[in-house]
């Protein structure tokens, strides 16, 4: 889950919070209606914070929109409630009602969210294993990119030297060093490239499994029709990673002498 998705999370428990806490407390005498009760603004930004926190909880923006606005609507009714003689009880009653039809029609998909079947449990592993792979991608790309910066500056080094000859670059120790540092960044940027293929495989397997089973949802909610357990269990099958592929050897087999030699003729030729 990402910062602003936590922070979301926890200002929308502050309002909960805070309404609760407005609620409980007795009303005190003399005070006006405007400044005894929570003000539309209040639940403006109550609706808006709870969608955005329920969207990032649910994973459907729909829903999150629908419950987070809809249980701000009830806050009006709530303090009809808990505060009488203060309010008008018919707008808040409307605005019950209201609350209830905008809300009603995400109660499933919370209810998945919070008791999930095994396929409802498989959907959110899914979720949470493209997370990591998508964050494990961008470290890939970004160290790539360092590698091929450091390769550039190794080889224009070495090239600096002006030696045409490998026996004589044998016997220069600063440059030795230099080729089995370049050596080594060939192996992890060969590493780096065969992990950054299979996990962008799997990414797109999973994203394609999870746009799938939020289709379906999004069907199942417009249709009515159920979508079988089988169906979904599927669907996450077909997108579970293979086994890992076999990975380049270590560093040492690439700082044998003769392969040493073969790479300083390579960049000799670039």
């Amino acid at each position: 889950m990402s910062t602003i998705s936590v922070a979301l999370m926890a200002l929308g428990l502050f309002l909960v919070l805070y309404t609760m806490v407005f609620l409980l407390r007795p009303a005190r005498d003399g005070v006006g209606n405007k400044k005894d009760s929570l003000g539309c603004g209040f639940v403006l930004l109550a609706g808006l914070v709870w969608s955005l926190a329920l969207t990032s909880y649910l994973h459907d923006r729909g829903a999150g929109f629908r419950l987070g606005f809809g249980g701000a609507l009830i806050l009006p009714a709530l303090v009809t409630v808990f505060r009488p003689g203060r309010k008008r009880i018919v707008p808040a009653a409307v605005l019950f009602v209201v609350a209830i039809v905008v809300a009603s029609s995400a109660f499933p998909t919370l209810k998945q969210r919070l008791a999930p079947g095994r396929s409802g449990t498989g959907v959110e592993q899914l979720r949470s294993a493209g997370s990591e792979l998508r964050a494990r991608v961008a470290k890939a790309k970004a160290l790539t990119a360092e590698l091929k910066v450091d390769r550039t500056r190794l080889v224009k080094d070495i090239t600096s030297r002006s030696i045409s000859d490998f026996d004589a670059v044998a016997g220069d120790t600063d440059v030795m060093r230099m080729l089995k540092e370049l050596a080594e960044i060939d192996q992890l940027s060969a590493r780096a490239a065969t992990r950054l293929g299979h996990d962008e495989a799997t990414l797109d397997r999973i994203e394609s499994a999870i746009r799938r089973v939020d289709r379906l949802a999004r069907a199942e909610a417009l249709t009515g029709d159920a979508v079988s357990e089988s169906e979904l269990a599927a669907i996450i099958e077909e997108a579970r990673s293979p086994a890992d592929a076999d990975l380049p050897s270590s560093v040492e087999s690439h700082l044998e002498r003769r392969q040493l030699e073969t790479l300083f003729n390579q960049i000799r030729a670039e």
